[in-house]
């Protein structure tokens, strides 16, 4: 249960750090989103790994094709 509560809190830790921030200019929005998705993917009780990935991939795939 704690491992749950601690998996949510690091990723919005990670998103209110470094996810809305690149040094002094707020960060692209494909990051965001990645972020984000990370963040439901771990609210959604998926493991944390793979909560990492899936933000990791939904950024990549932004990127890539050039979206936004």
């Amino acid at each position: 249960m704690w491992m749950d509560r601690a998996t949510v809190v690091l990723i919005g830790a990670v998103f209110a750090t470094t996810a809305v921030f690149d040094g002094t200019d707020i960060a692209d929005p494909a990051r965001l989103i990645g972020v984000g998705a990370g963040v439901l993917a771990a609210i959604l009780r998926v493991p944390m790994l793979l909560a990492v990935v899936i933000g990791m991939a939904v950024c990549a795939l932004i990127r890539t094709t050039g979206i936004l």
